[in-house]
């Protein structure tokens, strides 16, 4: 829904959009939260900035992971490769 702001319509936020800051907090906080946050990405870029976070802040080899396998996810989604979602 684009939102009307005077007489210029303000697009909506992208999903894509994650500062520094917000990047080390949700690599604080808890698993469940990152990976409900990782999900809401459509694209490449911010997956690899938080990978890269990660990476520099020695987290979990879980973490680490799950970020790696949804950057895996939206690559093969590039080509029209979906696979099944894993039961936990």
């Amino acid at each position: 829904m684009v939102k009307v702001v005077g007489a210029l319509p303000v697009p909506p936020p992208s999903p894509n959009k994650i500062t520094d800051e917000e990047i080390d907090i949700v690599l604080n906080k808890k698993f469940l939260a990152l990976k409900n946050r990782l999900v809401k990405f459509t694209e490449e870029a911010p997956i690899f900035r938080i990978l890269n976070r990660a990476r520099e802040l020695d987290k979990s080899e879980k973490i680490i992971k799950r970020i790696e396998e949804r950057l895996s996810e939206l690559q093969l989604a590039a080509y029209g490769v979906t696979k099944e979602p894993e039961k936990e």
